[in-house]
């Protein structure tokens, strides 16, 4: 018989499994530029031993290749822990064994990134290479955790968004490359700038998939010009309910009425199971009590039928309904302010 406890353990092999290697591939890439591995039989580079070479037009080049490597490794290696410590590798299931495949795949392609910074023009293909896994990636977590959220697909594609972004700056390198009127070294510059600003804009945008939200907050004069008709959600609040006294019992209820109330007041649609609070008198009245599990179960289909959950504070039965939000890929929030307002009611 197969324990919850067993499989979230074999859940956990692929973060135990690649998170290592992460370590491994940049290590193994520091290597073949400080040593002379025996299967890489690369000499020291000189500007390790010859500082003052720094300043020469290619060995700097070929410090910013390495920094775009490291960069990416790094940034990546972030990003797969937040993703994964937000929806771990399912191990267990088909799709979650692909997506570990694909880890695998993907720290291939970052050690050669690594080991081979003297090619600038391989460096741009593995890393189109790499977001075609990203793209991979992203697809296999939306199988493995159906239904898909509103919020993974957004990130999904701005995925698909940079990955015709480097496409096109590889294939905007090879072309200009072979352009004799330009110089060779004024395009390398350029292509790599490009491929460092990318790299970076990558994660940002993976981060925060909406610009509207960098528009609100730096440009508010400007945002009004993008402005989109956005729809409704249906959001689930989620709040401590019962306590020691009857007191303490409605300010909870008032609390998650207030939230539900500014909720609306954002064009949006709160379902407070609070208000279960008077089905809670009435079936005490009339000798039929309902049981704290069975208003568990009540709720439960509810969080199935919204788009978010608004998590107020920490209990029992919030923290129940919060997994089971996760569990679902609904959208989270853990404030008011985290909601969108509603545009074009």
């Amino acid at each position: 018989m197969i324990t919850n406890r067993s499989i979230v353990s074999k859940d956990e092999i692929a973060f135990d499994f690649i998170d290592p290697l992460f370590a491994v591939v940049i290590s193994l890439g520091f290597e073949s530029i400080t040593r002379e591995p025996a299967f890489f039989g690369a000499l020291r580079e000189s500007w390790l031993t010859s500082p003052q070479s720094i300043y020469g037009t290619r060995a700097s080049f070929t410090i910013a290749v390495i920094g775009l490597a490291y960069l990416t490794v790094i940034a990546s290696w972030v990003g797969y822990h937040k993703s994964v410590l937000a929806k771990n590798i399912k191990i267990t299931t088909i799709w979650g064994l692909l997506r570990f495949g694909a880890d695998i795949l993907i720290l291939g392609f970052y050690w050669l990134l690594l080991v081979n910074y003297e090619t600038f023009r391989f460096e741009l293909y593995i890393l189109v290479l790499v977001n075609v896994l990203f793209v991979a990636w992203d697809s296999l977590k939306s199988r493995e955790y159906s239904p898909e959220s509103y919020d993974s697909k957004q990130r999904r594609g701005v995925t698909v968004i940079w990955l015709l972004l480097f496409t096109s700056l590889y294939g905007g390198y090879l072309l200009f490359k072979a352009q004799s009127s330009l110089s060779g070294d004024l395009v390398d510059w350029l292509a790599l700038g490009f491929a460092i600003l990318f790299t970076l804009l990558y994660r940002v945008h993976k981060e925060k998939p909406k610009p509207r939200a960098y528009m609100e907050r730096f440009a508010p004069h400007l945002h009004w010009r993008f402005r989109r008709k956005t729809k409704a959600l249906y959001i689930y609040i989620a709040g401590p309910y019962t306590a020691d006294t009857r007191e303490r019992t409605e300010s909870n209820v008032n609390r998650a009425i207030d939230a539900g109330i500014l909720v609306f007041r954002k064009g949006h649609y709160p379902y407070v199971p609070h208000l279960t609070d008077l089905v809670d008198k009435r079936a005490k009245d009339i000798g039929s009590p309902i049981a704290w599990e069975e208003f568990i179960a009540w709720d439960r289909p509810w969080i199935r039928k919204a788009d978010g959950l608004l998590y107020l504070a920490p209990s029992k039965g919030a923290d129940i309904e919060l997994q089971e939000a996760k569990r679902l890929g609904k959208r989270i929030f853990y404030s008011i302010d985290d909601i969108p307002e509603r545009i074009g009611k």
